[in-house]
């Protein structure tokens, strides 16, 4: 390293800011140090030049990024970067960070000199550190080389840990620096995930080496000591760490037992936290001995203050097991109204962190409203509102937060209420001197709130300000999108989110948000965009929220094994009623039916009253078959909520349940609930559910009717709007109208053009131009879905579509050879009726009957109702009686004919396909009895 002209390079760039000295402070493989004048603010500086060849291997904006990371830490216990860039050398740019030039020695130096410390001392040393290093940890900051060389001591003896520069933001990075395997730490007191490379460098590896540190403090040698690097690495791979008893016996048992556990080779295996670690050998001093008396004075007092500490974080009730906590709205005593609801989110993201408890969601409290009979609108979620609502629904513990301001400073509380009594268990508050500073206070309340009710993990918690955003405009607009997406308010929920995320560019929960949004809106491209610009911010995530994204990344993918996965991840890891019933309904979506309602009775378990667990409960015994158990789930849902299942898709299954048990009239009666309704969008969809009763009944004429009520009920220019043009193309196609087809499939082929279709709804579309006779506008569709499908190579459901097109296209082009290969040996999950019809045609086209037989019989053996294939599993009944007739398989044919005169025995009576069957089995019947 050409030391001189690195200095060169400093006097060159910071001349008129830093007077550099002539002589180095120190020299490392890492970096080197020089004394300067800070010739703006008069003042003694180190100026830390990170090497050029580790700038050189991997750029200066990896270490710039980092230096910026840790340029906010702000604690007494942490020597402060003032200042930061990078300067030219030899062309390249060489990055370079400013700190306070201490007046006093490294613990390096007093160890030298003196040898081992007292323990009074080497407690209060220790406590210093831990304190900076546990508010770095609380903002997602790891040291990753704590040693005596980083641990200064000031004039009057406090500790200050330097040398952040270096550090890792969260979790995600690599602990390795160089390609070359050079690692970031000293062997000595480097944790053994930093050492062997075995996992990430996080707070546990502050840990490991704050104990080593204080294992030297004690002793005068690290706990795993040798002459050489290869041998130290195999005495940390096979041996325990030195005694700290035989050195020093005054200590305690307990005391080395803590010591131990700091040391732990298995990260999961040591405390919680520094703090713990602290407060642990704090207590572990056996009162008797020289060690004891060392301990008088300050030492002693700050032994019994941390043993007040943990009195007072006792748990006050233990929650586990996933049971539920209600969360009443936070009392606002401020001028600002939009500060409750904001700060509101930020504890519900705290409290999400914890895999003891859940909590109660508070877009249930309608519907609990309604089952209590009460008329209060879901507005204000009040204390004794929240207690009631605890009592009925099974709730332990109601925690009531206060947010209160004088003169321009805020003090923020948190209650922990008895809902029964209603009296107080637990009160804490916290105070903020501005209100930039009001998410540090909650992230507080929050950490104290979990160790109340038992939570072990609370404080390893990742800090608000991270999680969420050190923004509050950032976190007031994403809380209140958030309500606008719960609210279906699609242009509002979009403007707040890009607003959270312009105001913080790497706001991950938003990011996440509006990546839901535009999946939901059936904009995947977008969608996956912003779900993956969340999931690659990790760092900004709690747990839950990382395992709830790469959910639905994996889900937006069509990624479906990964899906379950993760989902049985968050369920066990997390596990309440709501992540068991994230992972029962991929299970259920998968067809994996017989786990999906165990993990759905894992849900109901936890809480049940959730009226959406109980829906795919229900959905999950109709797919095995189970109907009347289905029916009964549903009936419970509607006890629940009476409007839950007076919205589309739930409507429409419920009845589609009666439908599967012939109870035909049940059905409608369930679909006219939908028509009373108040929204139109709703109406609309009570009328399709009628016109898909209708058609089931052969009912065309009515089925039109229904349609025509529906479509001009339904948003203009959308998804609805479009199947049920569609839909209504294909009911006058069934009945000869080709004019009346012609003219929905226009209104169609327009709203295609322009809205967002999903891949389904695409291949639907050129079914039915292809069955009109517009091939050009079919494979036009066809090209679309290619596309569209690309997007989505994992997804079962978008190939299905694409390959239920592709043959269809292919049987219209006269090419049956295309249509076998498309579909013709393929597994059908959505689309099968179609598919095995199609695949049925193409091997009749090739002269292969038997195949075609077999695969017109499996078309006809499900029963859709509700959906667009419903039409064509009335087609394929027809299709397997021509086959079976060409093959002179007359009882086939006759039973195919029968089945579907049989479900249509009260239809329309010059209904062609009707008509048509009539005639068929009239005819074979007559040759039969010849």
């Amino acid at each position: 390293m050409d030391v001189a002209g690195l200095r060169d390079s400093l006097v060159a760039d910071l001349t008129g800011r830093y007077l550099i000295d002539a002589d180095l402070l120190g020299t490392g493989g890492m970096a080197v140090v020089y004394g300067a004048q800070d010739l703006r603010h008069g003042r003694r500086v180190a100026v830390k030049v990170l090497a050029p060849e580790q700038a050189a291997a991997f750029g200066a904006d990896r270490f710039l990024r980092e230096i910026n990371l840790t340029a906010g830490l702000q604690h007494p216990h942490i020597l402060p970067l003032l200042d930061s860039g990078s300067v030219t050398y030899r062309g390249d740019r060489v990055p370079y960070y400013i700190m306070p030039l201490v007046a006093g020695q490294s613990l390096r130096t007093k160890l030298d000199l003196e040898g081992r410390l007292p323990v009074a001392e080497v407690l209060a040393i220790a406590r210093d550190v831990a304190e900076g290093l546990q508010y770095a940890h609380h903002r997602g900051i790891v040291h990753r080389d704590i040693k005596p060389e980083n641990i200064l001591l000031n004039e009057s003896g406090a500790a200050l840990i330097a040398d952040f520069g270096v550090a890792l933001g969260g979790t995600s990075e690599a602990v390795r620096l160089t390609e070359a395997g050079t690692t970031v730490g000293t062997p000595t007191h480097m944790s053994p995930e930093q050492l062997f490379g075995t996992g990430p460098a996080d707070a546990r590896s502050d840990q490991w080496s704050l104990a080593a540190t204080i294992f030297e403090m004690l002793t005068g040698r690290p706990p795993f000591d040798a002459e050489t690097r290869p041998a130290l690495v195999a005495k940390r791979l096979t041996e325990p760490p030195a005694s700290v008893r035989a050195e020093r016996p005054d200590l305690s048992v307990g005391f080395e037992r803590a010591l131990v556990k700091g040391l732990e080779r298995d990260p999961a295996n040591r405390h919680q936290s520094v703090s713990e670690l602290l407060e642990v050998l704090t207590q572990s001093i056996r009162p008797k001995g020289r060690g004891f008396r060392l301990l008088a004075g300050g030492a002693v007092v700050a032994g019994i203050a941390i043993g007040a500490v943990w009195f007072a974080s006792r748990p006050v009730r233990t929650v586990t097991g996933g049971a539920m906590v209600v969360l009443a709205d936070v009392v606002n005593l401020t001028a600002d109204s939009s500060l409750g609801p904001t700060l509101r989110v930020a504890a519900v993201v705290g409290l999400q962190q914890s895999s003891s408890f859940s909590l109660y969601p508070r877009s249930r409290l309608g519907a609990s409203l309604a089952r209590m009979g009460r008329a209060i609108a879901d507005t204000v979620f009040t204390e004794p509102l929240a207690r009631e609502i605890a009592v009925r629904e099974s709730g332990r513990v109601v925690i009531v937060l206060t947010v209160a301001e004088v003169g321009g400073r805020f003090t923020v509380a948190s209650r922990l209420v008895d809902p029964v009594s209603g009296t107080d268990l637990a009160v804490h508050e916290r105070r903020a001197r501005e209100a930039a500073d009001l998410l540090d206070a909650v992230d507080g309340i929050v950490t104290w709130t979990r160790r109340r009710l038992g939570d072990a993990a609370a404080s390893l918690a990742r800090p608000l300000p991270l999680v969420t955003t050190a923004s509050l405009p950032a976190l007031r607009a994403y809380a209140d999108g958030r309500a606008a997406f719960r609210r279906s308010d699609w242009p509002v929920t979009k403007r707040l989110l890009e607003r959270a995320i312009e105001l913080d560019t790497g706001f991950a929960m938003a990011q996440a948000l509006l990546g839901e949004y535009h999946v939901f809106g059936n904009r995947i491209p977008e969608g996956l965009k912003w779900l993956r610009e969340a999931d690659r911010r990790s760092e900004r995530l709690t747990e839950i929220e990382q395992l709830s994204v790469k959910t639905l990344v994996a889900r937006a993918e069509g990624r479906t094994d990964d899906q379950i996965g993760l989902a049985q991840s968050l369920a066990t890891t997390f596990p309440s009623a709501a992540n068991w019933g994230v992972y029962g309904e991929a299970l259920r979506a998968a067809r994996r039916i017989p786990e999906a309602i165990v993990a759905l009775g894992r849900s109901v378990a936890l809480d049940s009253t959730e009226p959406g667990v109980w829906f795919n409960l229900a959905m999950a015994h109709r797919l095995a078959g189970n109907y009347r158990i289905a029916l009964d789930a549903f009936e419970r849902v509607d006890r629940l909520d009476s409007t839950f299942l007076e919205t589309g898709f739930y409507n429409q299954s419920w009845g589609a349940t009666f439908v599967a048990i012939d109870s035909l009239a049940g059905a409608e009666t369930v679909f006219r609930r939908m028509v009373a309704r108040p929204d139109r969008a709703d109406q609309a969809r009570g009328h399709r559910s009628l016109a898909y009763l209708a058609l089931y009944r052969g009912k065309f004429a009515d089925a039109v009717a229904e349609l025509h009520r529906s479509i001009p009920r339904q948003p203009p220019g959308g998804l609805s709007e479009y199947r049920d043009l569609l839909l209504l193309a294909d009911v006058e196609l069934t009945r000869g109208n080709q004019v009346a087809a012609r003219s929905a499939l226009e209104r169609a082929f327009a709203i295609f053009q322009t809205a967002d279709i999903e891949a389904g709804a695409v291949m639907f579309g050129g079914h039915q131009f292809i069955r009109a006779g517009q091939l050009d506008r079919g494979r036009l569709l066809l090209d679309s879905l290619r596309a569209r499908a690309s997007l989505r190579p994992a997804s079962k459901q978008d190939q299905d579509a694409l390959a239920v097109l592709t043959a269809e296209v292919a049987l219209a082009q006269g090419r049956p050879d295309r249509a076998r290969e498309a579909v013709g040996g393929r597994r059908f999950d959505s689309y099968g009726t179609l598919g095995l019809s199609l695949a049925a045609d193409g091997f009749a086209g090739l002269g292969q009957p038997d195949s075609a037989l077999a695969r017109a019989r499996s078309a006809t053996e499900d029963r859709p109702f509700g959906l667009e294939m419903q039409q064509d599993w009335f087609r394929s009944l027809t299709q397997l009686a021509r086959l079976a007739e060409a093959q002179s398989d007359t009882a086939t044919a006759v039973e195919a004919y029968s089945k579907l005169i049989a479900r249509w025995r009260d239809g329309d009576p010059t209904l062609p396909p009707l008509v048509a069957a009539r005639r068929d089995l009239a005819r074979l019947q007559s040759v039969t009895l010849r």
